[in-house]
């Protein structure tokens, strides 16, 4: 399949998850959804074209899929400029991980939010089933990664849009950490109850709930700490990359991929993570 000099990349990420929605602490919604999709990058030089589609999961169908796909991300890639940005691995590190499956049955998390809600408005969505992602390239490097995995996001309405929202997510579901959260948030919800104060505008002290940290944490994470989002000035951190703007001492951010779900490798450009 390859010409020349070329080189291609490949991703795979899928999912076979059981999902739930909640409203008025009801079931609303409950189904499966089996999903899988891949990414190539067909090279050569600096030039490359990139296309991404969703598999049938037939291969007598997709196999053909893919070799048109070929053609075309060939033909396309001839008329692209070089990308002095492009960057991929030559060395091979191939990696398997296969996390065992923790989780109890969907119909056991759903009796347990249930439960919770009784009497209460609760309303969210709760996932869970086994994340795959993969990996190939034309050096021959192969990973692989399977693990299993919930999440449950929730709010408890108070009435009209006052309400409490919370979160549980993981790879091992302990009922006395979500009773735990469950408690958190209906005391939270109490405070919601109580007489509102109405602010003069001005400067105030704020408290963030962990929920709304994890929130501004993740827009930091939308492309911020890659090299061609610092280049091309698209990055969320770019005052601290130009202007030297630095958290305040008392924030310290650390990176835990033994605790995490983070792979070993890291897609697309196959480079592995230290460790």
């Amino acid at each position: 399949m390859l010409q020349g000099k070329e080189v291609f990349t490949c991703s795979f990420s899928g999912e076979a998850s059981d999902f739930v929605r909640f409203n008025r602490s009801q079931v609303r919604q409950a189904g499966h959804v089996t999903q899988g999709s891949i990414s190539v990058d067909w090279i050569e030089g600096q030039r490359h074209a990139t296309a991404e589609f969703t598999l049938s999961g037939s291969f007598a169908t997709d196999q053909p899929r893919l070799a048109a796909l070929v053609d075309e991300l060939r033909a396309i890639r001839n008329h692209v400029p070089e990308d002095p940005f492009l960057l991929y691995a030559t060395e091979v590190h191939s990696s398997e991980q296969m996390y065992p499956n923790e989780l109890p049955a969907s119909a056991e998390i759903v009796e347990q939010v249930l439960h919770a809600g009784r009497d209460r408005d609760l309303v969210g969505i709760a996932a869970s089933g086994p994340i795959h992602h993969g990996f190939a390239n034309s050096f021959g490097q192969r990973n692989w990664s399977t693990r299993y995995s919930f999440n449950l996001d929730w709010s408890f309405y108070l009435h009209a849009d006052k309400a409490v929202k919370s979160r549980y997510a993981g790879f091992q579901w302990e009922a006395a950490a979500f009773n735990g959260k469950i408690q958190t948030a209906l005391q939270q919800l109490d405070r919601l109850s109580r007489p509102t104060r109405t602010l003069s505008p001005g400067a105030y002290r704020a408290y963030l709930t962990p929920v709304a940290l994890e929130e501004i944490t993740d827009l930091l994470g939308w492309g911020g700490f890659g090299l061609r989002a610092h280049r091309t000035g698209t990055t969320s951190l770019l005052r601290m990359v130009e202007q030297d703007v630095r958290l305040h001492p008392a924030v310290t951010c650390v990176s835990t991929p033994r605790r995490a779900s983070r792979l070993i490798f890291k897609t697309p450009d196959s480079f592995a993570h230290p460790r």
